[in-house]
């Protein structure tokens, strides 16, 4: 049996099941921004990035991708490739988590730390490799 993080904080009576449906959603929906992606990729420096972003603000209706295409910062290629990352990629429950500030930063360190050794000491009881969105890790024929 899978148990992600939230429902590792269910288990341990820290958040509720309405709330840890909540955090699943909000995981499931949000996208990461593309000025990162564009970032991590390399196609953007952070100065592009934030040239953009005050484009952007003037300007609320042009979408960031095309943009900085008009600006000649970046390729439709790169746009594209981009944007199929963002398609993929989710914020990790983790993530939603610590955005929603539903535990210290302390407290979310160290739930972290012991939810790691929990699948690390499952780890032999099942074959488990991680999901293809960068989602913690699923049990193997479930």
């Amino acid at each position: 049996m899978h148990i992600d993080f939230v429902q590792y904080l269910r288990d341990r009576g820290l958040v509720s099941d309405a709330l840890a449906s909540d955090v699943r959603k909000q995981s499931a929906e949000e996208r990461i921004p593309l000025g990162r992606l564009l970032l991590e990729q390399g196609a953007l420096t952070v100065r592009d990035v934030m040239k953009l972003l005050t484009m952007q603000a003037d300007a609320p209706g042009l979408r960031f991708g095309e943009l900085a295409i008009r600006e000649g910062l970046i390729t439709c290629g790169q746009l594209e490739a981009a944007l199929m990352r963002q398609k993929s990629a989710r914020n990790h429950e983790i993530d939603v988590v610590r955005k929603l500030g539903l535990l210290t930063p302390c407290e979310l360190q160290s739930l972290v730390v012991d939810y790691v050794r929990f699948l690390e000491l499952r780890v032999g009881e099942e074959d488990i490799r991680p999901t293809p969105t960068g989602q913690m890790p699923i049990a193997v024929g479930q």
